[in-house]
């Protein structure tokens, strides 16, 4: 590669030389060409002027333009030099051109060559250093092993010697190991029996005690309600005041809250609160008159102001039907009416107050509610934002919501669920009572076995001292051992695979040596 690069580069030069040379002919080929263009000039002038003082002067006209023939012929000839020597010029450049480009391409690849062999010559160094200290591994490996097996050879001599002594040992004293065995499974089964039914005992203690707690945290909150709902503190004055004459006879017709008769499921808690807003604390009344004798009577006590809705004045009244159907668009779930229930007699009650009133998943679906509804209408969310028809929206934090029907449904549920934590306390309270039972069982029979092992050990003790002393001497130089064993046949394995890398450093070098010499060529 670096003949061929040297001849290269002098072919170069010789190109560079002629190139030279051509255009220093071409240099002077213009300058020639340009004087006789300006000569030309000159005579052109000249015979201008002639030809003005033409008479007279006819042998000298002929002389002058046989003159200017011949110049315009050596013009001519000068410009076909002049064109010949640049074509000659760019081949001349091309060739140049395209042998520096193969200049570069073999100093290139020679370059590339020269660092590969100095790779190769760092690999061949490094696979070198590697196989000395695999060697040196190798022997040190070697020598491990040679101890090794003496020491597995010698340990092995004495396992043997305490495996007969232990032998000896048990054939004195096999009918006490098993009678001792037999007691100790029976302990061991009887602890494991005792842990297991202490623990499910336990659990058995711990769910009763739960029970207990929600059992009570139940029956607090049920009379908590209770006592709010008899006191109806959660009332405006004027609302309670009506409940407390209803409830003593001086007022008839009285059914309750509209929160107290309303069933609304818990996802839906929110956005029917936010609808009715304080008409859920309007007071549901048989009728008409029912309803002028309660306001007289707030009146009369100055108790405050309170809202009736008399259904036989409301049972005419009609709900406004949509002129297109909402309920199949997504989000909607429907008219808040249909969605919650009530007894059949408040059905005009719940018609008026709620037959307007969409309900929606979120504000988006709301407001392209809104675009379908008649005026009166309103959609509400049931996170409890609320949009009317007019375009006015309602909404932010729910701080100060009074969860008015939550409380209500407590009131109808925790009762049963009262009940049904007193049943399953009664039944995990049985289950306790025969898991105590079965421990204690177990422990009586675990105290007995413990006390004929304990005869039965006392008889013969020293025998069973001796035998456990060659039986831990016997196992510590087993477990030695089969370290031992393992330990060599790691040895032995490294060994093996510091072989084979020699194997693979030798190939390896080889490898880099034939593709050095490739190389160098």
């Amino acid at each position: 590669a670096t003949t061929q690069l040297i001849a290269a580069r002098e072919r170069l030069t010789q190109h560079d030389e002629r190139r030279a040379a051509l255009e220093d002919r071409l240099r002077r080929q213009t300058h020639e060409r340009d004087l006789a263009a300006a000569r030309f000039e000159a005579l052109s002038k000249r015979r201008t002027d002639m030809e003005d003082a033409r008479e007279g002067l006819d042998e000298r006209v002929a002389s002058v333009s046989a003159e200017l023939a011949k110049l315009q012929s050596d013009l001519r000839d000068l410009e076909r030099a002049t064109t010949e020597s640049r074509d000659a010029a760019a081949r001349h450049h091309r060739d140049v051109a395209a042998q520096r480009e193969a200049r570069a391409t073999t100093e290139t690849r020679h370059a590339a060559a020269s660092r590969e062999l100095v790779e190769m010559s760092r690999l061949e160094a490094e696979r070198e250093r590697e196989r000395a200290v695999l060697v040196e591994r190798g022997t040190s490996l070697t020598s491990e092993l040679e101890r090794m097996s003496g020491a597995i050879a010698e340990r092995e001599s004495r396992i043997v010697a305490l495996v007969a002594d232990a032998a000896r040992a048990d054939a004195a004293s096999s009918a006490d190991d098993e009678r001792s065995a037999a007691l100790d499974a029976r302990v061991a089964e009887r602890s494991i029996d005792l842990e297991t039914s202490t623990l499910h005992a336990t659990s058995i203690r711990a769910e009763v005690d739960q029970m207990h707690r929600a059992l009570g945290e139940a029956s607090t909150r049920l009379e908590v309600l209770q006592r709010m709902h008899e006191s109806s503190a959660d009332l405006d004055p004027g609302v309670r005041e009506a409940l407390a004459a209803g409830r003593d006879g001086q007022l008839k017709g009285i059914c309750g809250t509209v929160a107290q008769l309303l069933l609304v499921p818990g996802s839906l808690e929110v956005a029917i609160e936010v609808a009715l807003g304080t008409r859920l604390q309007d007071l549901v009344v048989s009728t008409w008159s029912n309803a002028e004798a309660a306001i007289a009577h707030l009146k009369q006590s100055g108790a405050g102001r309170a809202t009736f809705q008399p259904l036989d004045a409301l049972s005419r009244s009609r709900v406004e039907m949509l002129e297109t159907s909402l309920e199949d668009v997504p989000g909607v779930l429907g008219v808040a009416a249909d969605l919650v229930s009530a007894p059949a007699e408040i059905a005009p009650v719940v018609t008026a107050l709620l037959g307007r009133t969409l309900v929606a998943d979120n504000l988006v679906t709301a407001r392209a509610a809104l675009q379908h509804l008649p005026p009166g209408w309103s959609v509400v969310t049931v996170t409890g934002e609320i949009a009317h028809a007019g375009g006015a929206v309602t909404g932010g934090s729910a701080a100060n919501e009074s969860a008015m029907l939550g409380w209500e449904r407590e009131l109808r549920e925790l009762p049963d669920e009262i009940t049904m934590f007193e049943r399953d306390l009664a039944a995990a309270r049985d289950r306790a009572e025969k898991a105590e039972a079965a421990v204690r069982a177990i422990q009586e029979d675990r105290r007995h076995a413990e006390d004929e092992r304990a005869v039965l050990r006392a008889a013969a003790q020293e025998r069973r001292q001796q035998r456990e002393r060659l039986t831990a001497w016997l196992t510590e130089l087993r477990r030695e051992q089969e370290q031992s064993q393992r330990r060599w046949e790691e040895l032995d394995a490294e060994c093996e695979r510091v072989a084979a890398s020699l194997d693979e450093l030798d190939r390896e070098s080889k490898r880099l040596e034939a593709t050095r010499q490739q190389a160098a060529r």
